[in-house]
């Protein structure tokens, strides 16, 4: 008898709206034949599946979910997702002719194509649909594409674009030498010959990519052009047709030049991710792919290195240069116990690190899928304008044929034709569609040098429009730990040696306090402790030299001065904490703790409302505490004793009559940055948790980059508008003296390349700026 072989794979549902739904799906998934087990998890949103690949294929699997209406999203094998980078782009409507042309291919699930980035993303079984016919339906419409290996990648576009370069070339050289044989002889064959050679020149790849388009049934630029070509042909104006051909190439290149320059950007930042590690093994080093070490793992990193996993340092002190994950351009000094960050360049020193966290799932890799997903998403007003281009595109085609044989009919002239040749030209929607797109990704790739992730295109333009931003005020605007503010004495003992003594008595504790008072002793040399002994509720007493020491309440003393007295009763109202210190049941001093902000704090909310933007403070600590922290912060609208459900629905009311973004650390207050109009984690560097929970992830514990991605969302939806405005302008322009007859065939081409530049140049823009997040 055969064994069956079982394959097991987790697959991403999307629209569970109750564990009784994903309890349903679960069953009629079991019941599928070949299907051995299946677990529906509702608060994952995932479906872990093992089943018979003779009986049933992951495919059908993925089909039967969305039948039963469900979205299916990546797989745990990636078998089924495969990523190319695209070569040969000229603009959006290339993007969107290859993306349908791939997903027609059949066993082909779903294709998504970013001109942003030059990606596309494949959904399809490996064994049905294999890379090399992807390859060949790409190829056949002038495109290359390869597996996402950048090297290999970097050289295959650079030849693709020599090549196009010197076929551009040849093209102007035909054209000009045409031109002079008419201006300057007696020719007559010659040069029309020359002008429709270099039309097949230059327009060959724009006609292949037209002939595609056609079998997929949708009316793109390429189908524009050639038509428009095609025609002045047919009306044997061979120097027109030659010269739209040769300047339409000419501004694509240049275009697509442009464009590598924000997917340059991008690329650099998904380079980061180490692609091995050398792992110590029975006491040897192992050179082993990433994604092989395994929690606890230990790792070797050499200087000059990046960081391969997350964890922990065991041995070796360096300086950590993070600024490709958090922006932070200084680098941070660790030693042994301290974190590491995948990614992180290591400086001068040779450090062995623990794995924190296997090395599939590490921060860099988080940030990598994050910026992937961002570039495939499309902000609502780029989906508002492919949309309107998608009905735009074959009503102008249609609108020139009624032109030509309107007018043709009417008054018998073939100069009709002419000008709805034109109109094909400068109707042409590339600059429209073009200028949302090129915009984002510059200012996703931007914001990403400052240490900020954006989830996409909405959560950018989202971002543009906050009125109202609510702060969370633990780990936000404060550090979130107990520090020492002040040090009273009245027996003439000085700072360091109150804090020796109580330092040397809460060395070791857990408590956050006595962990504020070690830390501020730092460097102090601290007495021997001996009978140490902790008072629940009240302190911790020691023998010191001949005498007892305590460190605690008023209520561990049996004396307690009045003017420490009244320094506890004032740190009460001030919402701080004061531990006394003293000898022999006698308190002799005064360390007043307290969650003190962030020095920069005052200068963010200063920015934020400078930017006409209202800033609350959300806080779950008792008024006087959350009070105080409003004043020092210059915070006017303080709301305190909140439960994490509290803020979710104070944030929600506020979102409803004010766009309200909501800053957190991204776990604990995970209910009220869903609720917000824009969630944004603070700190998410290392937490999985943080980059979930929010539609914006400042990488970086430096609340500085808020302002600036304020600024930066701002400024791309401002540039988003004009490029919207000034295509359409020169579309409207050039219109009405096509209909006048005032234009020509190359003067089109000139004001749509020239559009598109224009836009493109207009949003590259957004890519340049001071980047570093300490400066406001």
């Amino acid at each position: 008898m055969t064994v069956p072989s079982i394959q097991r794979s987790r697959v991403e549902i999307g629209g569970l709206d109750c564990a009784d739904c994903a309890k349903t799906l679960e069953r009629r998934l079991s019941d599928t034949p070949g299907v051995s087990t299946c677990l529906v998890r509702f608060d994952s949103g995932t479906a872990d599946i093992a089943f018979d690949p003779e009986l049933v294929t992951e495919g059908v699997l993925r089909s039967r979910i969305r039948e039963l209406g469900y979205a299916v999203g990546q797989t745990s094998d990636g078998n089924l997702r495969r990523e190319f980078v695209v070569s040969g782009m000229d603009c959006a409507d290339c993007a969107r002719t290859l993306q349908a042309s791939v997903a027609s291919l059949p066993g082909v699930e779903s294709a998504e194509v970013a001109f942003g980035t030059g990606m596309m993303q494949v959904v399809a079984d490996r064994g049905s649909v294999p890379d090399s016919q992807i390859r060949s339906a790409a190829e056949r419409l002038g495109y290359r594409v390869e597996p996402q290996a950048p090297s290999a990648t970097n050289a295959t576009e650079q030849r693709t674009i020599t090549r196009r370069t010197w076929e551009i070339v040849i093209a102007v050289a035909l054209v000009l030498v045409a031109l002079a044989l008419s201006a300057f002889t007696d020719l007559k064959y010659v040069p029309p010959i020359l002008h429709v050679i270099a039309a097949a020149i230059a327009g060959y790849p724009v006609a292949r990519a037209a002939l595609v388009s056609i079998k997929v049934r949708r009316a793109d630029m390429n189908l524009l052009m050639t038509i428009a070509a095609v025609g002045a042909l047919a009306l044997q104006d061979w120097a027109e047709a030659s010269t739209l051909m040769v300047l339409f190439a000419i501004g694509l290149a240049l275009q697509s030049a442009t464009i590598d320059r924000t997917r340059g950007a991008i690329r650099q930042l998904m380079s980061i991710a180490p692609a091995t590690a050398r792992v110590i093994r029975s006491g040897q080093i192992e050179t082993v792919p990433v994604e092989e070490v395994a929690i606890d793992d230990i790792v070797d990193v050499l200087p000059g290195e990046r960081i391969p996993i997350d964890g922990i340092v065991l041995s070796g002190m360096s300086a950590l240069d993070q600024s490709a994950i958090t922006g932070e351009s200084i680098p941070r000094p660790v030693e042994a116990g301290n974190d590491a960050i995948s990614g992180s360049v290591n400086g001068d020193g040779h450090l062995t690190i623990r794995a924190t966290a296997p090395g599939s799932d590490t921060t860099v890799s988080r940030i990598i899928h994050l910026v992937e997903e961002a570039h495939q998403s499309k902000a609502p007003v780029q989906a508002l304008v492919e949309r309107f281009a998608a009905i735009y595109t074959p009503a102008v085609v249609i609108g020139a044929i009624a032109l030509a044989f309107g007018g043709w009919f009417i008054s018998g002239d073939t100069e009709w034709v002419y000008r709805a040749l034109i109109l094909l030209v400068v109707a042409c929607p590339c600059a429209l569609v073009i200028s949302t797109p090129v915009a984002i990704v510059s200012a996703l790739g931007r914001a990403s040098r400052m240490g900020v992730l954006f989830k996409g295109g909405s959560a950018l333009e989202a971002l543009a429009g906050i009125k109202q931003i609510a702060f969370d005020k633990t780990g936000t605007l404060t550090h979130g730990r107990p520090e020492v503010v002040a040090v009273d004495s009245v027996n003439g003992r000085n700072r360091d040696e109150v804090l020796a003594l109580a330092a040397a008595l809460e060395h070791g504790t857990t408590h956050p306090i006595g962990r504020g008072i070690v830390r501020a002793a730092d460097g102090v040399p601290l007495p021997s402790v001996s009978n140490l002994q902790v008072r629940a509720g009240r302190g911790i007493v020691g023998q010191v030299g001949p005498g007892s020491v305590q460190v605690g309440s008023p209520a561990l003393f049996d004396v307690v001065p009045g003017e420490l007295g009244r320094r506890v009763d004032e740190g009460r109202k001030r919402g701080q904490t004061v531990v006394l210190v003293g000898r022999n049941g006698h308190a002799e001093a005064a360390i007043t703790v307290a969650d003190s902000i962030r020095p920069i704090s005052p200068a963010v909310i200063a920015s934020i409302q400078s930017l006409g933007i209202h800033p609350m403070l959300l806080s779950g600590d008792v008024a006087t505490i959350a009070d105080r922290i409003g004043a020092e912060t210059g915070i006017p609208d303080v709301r305190a004793d909140l439960l994490p459900a509290d803020k979710a629905r104070l944030i929600a009311d506020a979102d409803r009559v004010t766009p309200t973004a909501m800053v957190g650390d991204g776990i604990n207050d995970a209910p009220a940055l869903a609720a917000a109009r824009v969630g944004i984690a603070m700190g998410a560097g290392g937490s999985a948790a943080a980059i979930e929970a929010a539609d914006v992830a400042l990488m970086g514990d430096d609340l500085t980059a808020l302002p600036r991605a304020i600024k930066l969302a701002r400024s791309t939806r401002s540039i988003i508008l004009q490029n919207i405005a000034f295509a359409l302008a020169t579309k409207l322009g050039f219109l009405a003296l096509t209909v006048g007859g005032y234009t020509s065939l190359w003067l089109a081409v000139v004001a749509d390349v020239g559009a598109s530049l224009l836009v493109t140049l207009n949003a590259l823009r957004l890519m340049h700026g001071q980047d570093k997040t300490h400066a406001i």
